[in-house]
């Protein structure tokens, strides 16, 4: 595969996105942390796939800071969302919901748009970020086939890991590493779309089983401070335990290959697109999904 020589311009670009969402007019507040949220996260991973020195590292860690400040804002809407999902698969629970999801309802409306300090924070991160990635671009002779075989081995000990110890933290980390691998993958995936979209689309199921499963562990958390939250606690638990489940069988197929086999085919995938004759504009596509950005597989 072809050096990291666009992965930190790419990263850089997510960053500038990420802060020019948060001082867009005419948006409504919670678009613009959505928005700069998916760009901060997408910036993070791409700063996986360099070398893991000093500057890669701190630019990941400022990105992820930048994404918590802006977190709480995010958590109040994605409780009220959460519920309402549960009230609609699980109508016998609606009655005991109705007061919790009203409490949630309230929550948002005072918590839609981040404090002005939450979003200087996340200013203040996004340029160290930046500062990060002026460092890691000093990194010479990186390849990308290294940088995802690494993070996709990182992505499979996550999952093991919650499949034998299922923690919330545990789930969290598999969250994050399936998210970033969901990048990766898609900065390659046009070397043979028919394919590399069906592994893609797991990774989005698979993102969307632990957004619920995360959420819903946050609203477990904040039942006991909401009206009527001691009657809801079997339900969401029994939800939050089929999502757990479906993630680990998403993830089992996301994650079989071993990280080496992985990296050997699709590194034969891109050389296979730039040379074959019978597909000339296929390494065109991904050489323009690199110099364009990051896909959009990267969910709240």
């Amino acid at each position: 595969m072809d050096p990291l020589a666009d992965i930190v311009p790419l990263a850089r670009r997510e960053l500038e996105r990420a802060r020019d969402s948060l001082a867009r007019t005419g948006w409504e507040a919670s678009e613009r942390v959505h928005e700069a949220r998916k760009a901060l996260k997408r910036a993070r991973a791409l700063l996986l796939l360099l070398p893991p020195g000093r500057g890669a590292r701190d630019g990941a860690r400022a990105a992820r800071d930048a994404a918590r400040a802006l977190g709480a804002a995010r958590d109040a809407a994605a409780l009220a969302e959460v519920v309402d999902r549960l009230c609609r698969d699980r109508p016998e629970s609606a009655p005991d919901l109705a007061p919790v999801a009203a409490a949630l309802a309230a929550g948002v409306a005072v918590r839609e748009a981040p404090s002005a300090a939450a979003l200087e924070c996340a200013l203040g991160a996004v340029a160290l970020a930046v500062d990060g990635i002026d460092t890691a671009s000093e990194a010479t002779g990186a390849s990308f086939a290294a940088g995802l075989r690494r993070a996709y081995a990182s992505a499979r000990r996550c999952w093991r890991e919650a499949h034998e110890h299922p923690t919330a933290d545990a789930f969290h980390e598999l969250r994050k590493q399936s998210k970033a691998h969901a990048v990766h993958l898609g900065l390659v995936a046009p070397a043979w779309p028919a394919v590399l979209d069906a592994h893609a689309g797991t990774l989005v199921e698979l993102g969307a089983a632990l957004g619920d499963e995360h959420d819903l562990g946050l609203l477990l958390a904040a039942l006991p401070s909401l009206p009527g939250g001691e009657r809801c606690h079997e339900p969401v638990v029994t939800r939050r335990d089929e999502r757990r489940a479906q993630a680990l069988s998403l993830a089992s197929r996301a994650f079989a290959e071993r990280p080496r086999a992985l990296t050997r085919r699709l590194e034969a995938l891109v050389a296979a697109a730039r040379s074959a004759p019978a597909a000339p504009d296929a390494w065109e596509r991904v050489r323009r999904r690199l110099a364009k950005s990051a896909p959009g597989t990267v969910q709240e």
